[in-house]
């Protein structure tokens, strides 16, 4: 299945067999003209036969990672791959890839993303006819914990030069995410489009909670590995479940979805969600807390309200926009699913023409966040 809106093309297919999947992908694209295919793919295909089959994008940049879902054209799929294609006359791309990113330093990080954003730079520098926008987007493996040491090194490198991503998934298995680096699905790894485009291009980010005025004091915490033990000097799960007034057995991915925890940092609030409660007492978040952090718990605004007003809000602002690339919070799905709300939430993707996938984590700017939507909109073209 194919769509476009005469900027890009968004391609999906449900086929099972690899090699038909790319190859239905593939016939949908006019791979001679296109500057970059970005790919959410289900983790269930033999990522190595895939891998493989996509020789058939030739020399044209791709940026894949498997997923929890992709969204296509604003529909929700649980199954097969959806591709976005941004053609060459209105966009200029090349992809750093890191590997085994829980070994890299700051300096081996920062230096590649030079060498792209030089790239990039050079190619703007080369042609006075049009007036260029610099952005970024980030894939990372969403189950090694690298996303806030890695985002901070990155970020650091561009500056002011929107930035945004998403964490790879696997359905809601938690166990292994796939980046697309080096002609590979990899685990342990990144891939980095630095983009320039004639389109005006706004980065945002789209989340719908409240603070509420109750304190949860992290007393005790092992940020490696994104685990709080103790909150307010008690077992964190148990305080947790607590506050939000339900037993510790009936904490699941569905309660963490409705009552995630704020931390409020110059004035803006920021989720940090729960992936898992332990035997132990201690809560797994998809984010790193430290100890003395407050947080609050937070309070759920409609999110089919909260999503329709900010779209339109700024598309008023944009005058125009052509298509969305983002990237949706699993746990934002699991809400929407809860409260049998896809039908809504899709008939306001299909309206900003939404295309990406649900992630394990979010990343705006310099900062890794979760339960939330970030996304590049982008509208016409540059007119000065």
């Amino acid at each position: 299945m194919r769509s476009n809106s005469g900027l890009e093309t968004i391609c999906y297919t449900d086929a099972q067999d690899e090699n038909q999947a790319i190859r239905d992908i593939s016939n949908g694209i006019d791979l001679a003209n296109t500057a970059i295919i970005f790919l959410f793919v289900n983790s269930s295909y033999d990522l190595d036969i895939l891998a493989q089959a996509m020789n058939a994008f030739d020399d044209v940049p791709v940026m894949g990672c498997t997923t929890a879902g992709s969204i296509n054209a604003g529909a929700f799929k649980d199954e097969g791959i959806t591709a976005v294609a941004l053609p060459s006359q209105l966009f200029y791309a090349t992809i750093a890839n890191f590997e085994n990113l829980s070994e890299l330093e700051a300096n081996q990080i920062a230096n590649t993303a030079q060498r792209a954003l030089t790239t990039v730079n050079s190619f703007i520098h080369s042609d006075e006819n049009f007036r260029w926008s610099k952005f970024c987007v980030q894939l990372i493996d969403g189950t090694t914990g690298q996303e806030e040491k890695f985002t901070e090194h990155i970020s650091q490198t561009l500056s002011y030069i929107p930035y945004i991503g998403g964490s790879a998934g696997d359905k809601l298995r938690f166990k292994k995410s796939f980046v697309y680096t080096n002609h590979q699905f990899q685990t342990n790894a990144a891939a980095v489009a630095f983009c320039a485009t004639t389109l005006q291009v706004k980065p945002f980010f789209h989340q719908h909670f409240d603070a509420s005025p109750d304190y949860l004091i992290v007393t005790s915490s092992d940020t490696d590995n994104r685990n709080i033990k103790t909150i307010n000097g008690l077992p964190a799960s148990e305080e947790y479940a607590r506050h939000i007034g339900v037993s510790v057995n009936d904490l699941s991915p569905e309660v963490f979805s409705l009552y995630p925890l704020i931390v409020q940092v110059g004035g803006d609030n920021y989720i940090r969600s729960i992936q898992r409660a332990n035997e132990d007492g201690s809560l797994t978040f998809y984010c790193s807390i430290s100890r003395g952090i407050i947080l609050k718990v937070a309070k759920t605004k409609d999110i089919t309200i909260s999503l329709d007003e900010a779209m339109k809000t700024m598309t008023r602002e944009m005058g125009d926009i052509n298509f969305i690339l983002g990237f949706n919070c699993i746990l934002r799905y699991l809400e929407i699913l809860e409260g049998d709300k896809i039908q809504d939430i899709e008939m306001i993707h299909r309206a900003i023409n939404l295309s990406g996938f649900n992630s394990y984590g979010e990343q705006f700017q310099s900062t890794h966040i979760n339960q939330t939507f970030t996304g590049l909109a982008f509208g016409g073209e540059h007119t000065e």
